[in-house]
């Protein structure tokens, strides 16, 4: 019989973390290609994680076209809009 306490699994660091955990990749690679394709239209770093924290509470995958970024009206802003496949995919969870 061991004495030794196992290592607690290491909790991965705020809401980029979570996601790429999630997605088994690495964060900082996450948010270079989700900054090259899903959120284009993000133009600062707190828009950029305003996406992410939406991903993670809605259990969405931004590269499997469930999540997108769209520039806004107004100068500097951003639209998040959920596709169907997004839509699809609450379903399928919540049923």
């Amino acid at each position: 019989m061991s004495t030794e306490l196992s290592e607690a699994p290491k909790r991965a660091a705020g809401a980029l973390g979570a996601l790429a955990e999630r997605l088994d990749i690495e964060p900082k690679r996450m948010s270079e290609v989700l900054k090259a394709t899903a959120f284009k239209a993000c133009k600062n770093d707190e828009q950029f994680a305003a996406l992410i924290i939406v991903a993670n509470t809605y259990g969405l995958n931004p590269l499997l076209k469930e999540l997108y970024a769209f520039p806004g009206r107004v100068a500097r802003s951003f639209q998040s809009s959920q596709s169907m496949a997004g839509s699809v995919s609450l379903t399928t969870i919540h049923e």
